[in-house]
């Protein structure tokens, strides 16, 4: 009979493998001892508590339904039977919250500063409220969302596929062996000459029409400020204030060649 011989080089692999194996496929149980069939853990520990699997796990050891609006957040399971460990839940657990099953935990509203719950079902009575199992409403810490459990069990496997793909930075320029001819094309002087005699005449012709607009405006401005200047200071001669009234002189007619037309001459006077 042929034997294998595994490197021991693999046997952490494989024991990694295995126990991940296990954890994934550990089963969950509720308060009274009830597998939990929906429920999958929310950390790689021993003991841990259990959210469903379309749920979200919460630091603070409570689940988040995101299947359906209103999102609500609820006690779900854990992974050891007799919930004796601390790393079960530790809020909706008694007699009256549902043992067999799941709990939800509902907001009845802030109570010096702090938000407050009850398990399962609230009872008002005008403007009082009271959780329906009896018990005073309590608080919960904070949490944060877990990535790699339950609804996000696949976030943390397509962030570390997506790295193991990506190619590692190179510091300097990479190794090209072998035939030279085989090189890729690079941005070499030829590309920078290209660029150049691109970017060049554009530049020349944009800095060109710069000019030309800001010396049309220079030359405009000048004239205005001459023709004020001129105006302010009385320096208009009295010919270019003088009303153009031109006067029809008579002259004794002269003889026309044919084609040419007579025209009136102005008096010297209104030149």
């Amino acid at each position: 009979m042929m034997k294998v011989r595994l490197p021991r080089c693999w046997l952490p692999l494989y024991l990694q493998l295995f126990l991940g194996t296990t954890v994934l496929t550990a089963s969950c149980f509720f308060p009274n001892g009830g597998e939990a069939n929906k429920d999958v853990p929310c950390s790689s520990d021993d003991i841990t508590f259990c959210c469903r699997y379309n749920d979200i796990c919460l630091s603070n050891g409570v689940c988040m339904n995101v299947g359906h609006q209103p999102y609500t957040i609820s006690r779900g399971s854990c992974t050891g039977r007799d919930w004796k460990s601390d790393k079960c839940p530790s809020v909706c657990r008694g007699p009256r919250d549902n043992p067999g099953g799941g709990a939800s935990i509902l907001d009845i509203g802030s109570s010096e500063r702090s938000a407050k719950y009850c398990c399962n079902g609230v009872i008002r009575n005008g403007s009082s409220v009271r959780c329906a199992n009896g018990d005073d409403p309590f608080p919960l810490q904070d949490g944060e969302i877990l990535l790699g459990y339950a609804a996000l069990s696949n976030v943390v496997s397509t962030m570390s596929a997506t790295a193991s793909r990506t190619p590692p930075a190179r510091t300097g320029p990479p190794p090209f062996p072998g035939n030279r001819n085989n090189r890729p094309p690079s941005s070499g002087p030829n590309s920078v000459a290209i660029g150049v005699g691109v970017g060049v005449p554009l530049g020349v012709i944009a800095l060109a029409a710069i000019g030309w607009v800001i010396y049309e405006r220079r030359k405009h401005r000048r004239y205005i400020t001459q023709e004020q200047t001129r105006y302010s200071d009385g320096s208009l001669s009295a010919r270019e204030t003088k009303n153009y009234n031109p006067r029809f002189v008579q002259r004794p007619a002269a003889e026309l060649s044919a084609g040419e037309v007579g025209r009136p001459e102005l008096d010297d006077s209104s030149k």
